[in-house]
């Protein structure tokens, strides 16, 4: 029977919570039924689908089937493996699309979901065994206990697992049509992404979710940008992850570096000054890596870097980092530091400019001889920097002048002088 039909939360005998509500024995006899109806020719596939995710409907039932129904369908099509050719074809895209959902599912942990955890390693050890597949799992330290039915492994282990899967699939030489069947699973787990965020909303698990989930879609937006940019999924995706971020479990993560740099890398391979959507999405970005206070507030530079590994993997052009770096630099860093004097009454404004200055210092620190943005940053910071107006003549009120709040002006003298610090053949040219 499917799981708690018609039951209530009092009257069911079995525990949902993280299982399927159904029975080992009644799973492996549903599971022989179907495969033997498959082999015998009686059911085609479509007939089979259909039972497996019933009530539901193949097309929405992972935008719409709850914890319970997840599993059982998890665990049926783990079991039928072997008795259709379907979840094998191809270049695996339908196996690794069940892979990346199981792994990610976010009722993935605790006693009561040991089935989900076996058939998500029946599902990891098929993908290991896959023609194609096979290049996503190499044995790396990253995706060490994948294949083990491991209930106490946490969200956060099991998203690192599916970034490192999908990193692989979409850089391999070994086997490039595996890039086709990451496209496939990072859709995949977009669309299933709301379902899976309301249903741990108001849970324990509610942070880590959200610090996991940004993580895997920073992975697929920054390694299939190419791919993804030519449809209506790329921008909307970058704007999640950001939303994800500023959680506050994210904002606590140790991950969070390492997500906000693959966020920029993904807006740079993107990135087109004149399109109004994406400069909003920029925006949204530094406000979060910049603006917000954080440790995290020189990420941006390591993700800009033009030595950076990263960028040589993915296949960013230098011309591309260059041009976004150029634009956040000139444009909004510049506009940042020009309006502190008009908002003194604004703390969000006060606190970006803080921000900004942490992050200018900061990029000073590792520029090298490229300073020139400074150069054009100047006139901003000497107008910002600018003090009260002293009073003229005895009694006299000083004139109406708009200035920087104290701490705001001391936090970019404090940046002016890292700078000469680090650059003293500057004060010669300014």
């Amino acid at each position: 029977d499917y799981p708690a039909r018609g039951a209530t939360e009092a009257s069911t005998m079995v525990s949902t919570a993280g299982g399927s509500g159904v029975g080992r024995a009644v799973i492996e006899t549903s599971a022989r039924s179907i495969a033997l109806l498959l082999r015998a020719g009686v059911w085609g596939w479509g007939k089979a689908e259909a039972a497996i995710v019933a009530p539901h409907t193949p097309a929405t039932f992972w935008r719409g089937a709850g914890a319970p129904y997840r599993a059982l369908a998890l665990r049926l099509y783990a079991r039928l493996l072997d008795a259709t050719p379907v979840l094998y074809a191809g270049v695996g895209a339908p196996l690794l699309k069940l892979w990346t959902l199981a792994t990610m599912d976010p009722s993935g942990g605790g006693a009561a979901a040991r089935g989900l955890a076996r058939a998500r390693a029946r599902l990891t050890r098929a993908a290991k065994r896959h023609a194609v597949l096979f290049a996503a799992f190499p044995s790396s330290e990253a995706l060490r206990g994948c294949e083990r039915s491991d209930v106490t492994t946490t969200i956060m282990v099991r998203a690192g697992w599916v970034c490192e899967a999908l990193r692989h699939a979409a850089t391999t030489s070994a086997a490039p049509q595996a890039r086709v069947a990451a496209i496939a699973a990072a859709n995949a787990f977009w669309d299933a992404l709301p379902a899976l965020e309301a249903e741990a909303r108001g849970t324990s698990a509610e942070g880590s979710f959200a610090a996991a989930s940004a993580m895997v879609l920073s992975t697929c937006a920054s390694h299939l940008a190419e791919a993804l940019k030519t449809t209506p999924t790329m921008v909307p995706m970058v704007r999640k992850i950001v939303q994800l971020s500023s959680t506050r479990g994210a904002r606590g993560c140790e991950t969070r570096a390492s997500t906000l740099t693959r966020l920029f890398l993904a807006i740079a391979a993107v990135f087109d000054a004149r399109d109004a959507i994406m400069l909003t999405t920029l925006v949204a970005a530094l406000h979060e890596a910049v603006e917000r206070p954080s440790d995290d507030v020189d990420v941006i530079w390591r993700a800009l870097d033009k030595r950076d590994a990263l960028q040589a993997e993915l296949g960013i052009s230098s011309e591309k980092i260059a041009a976004l770096k150029e634009y956040i630099l000139i444009q909004c860093a510049k506009r940042s530091i020009e309006r502190v004097r008009y908002s003194a009454a604004s703390a969000s404004a006060m606190q970006s400019a803080k921000g900004w200055c942490h992050a200018l210092a900061s990029l000073a620190k590792t520029a090298g001889d490229d300073i020139e943005w400074f150069t054009t940053l100047m006139p901003a910071f000497l107008d910002a920097m600018q003090p009260p107006a002293v009073p003229v003549g005895k009694g006299a009120a000083p004139p109406p002048i708009s200035i920087a709040p104290g701490g705001t002006r001391a936090a970019m003298f404090a940046t002016l002088a890292d700078v000469v610090k680090h650059h003293p053949n500057l004060i010669a040219n300014v």
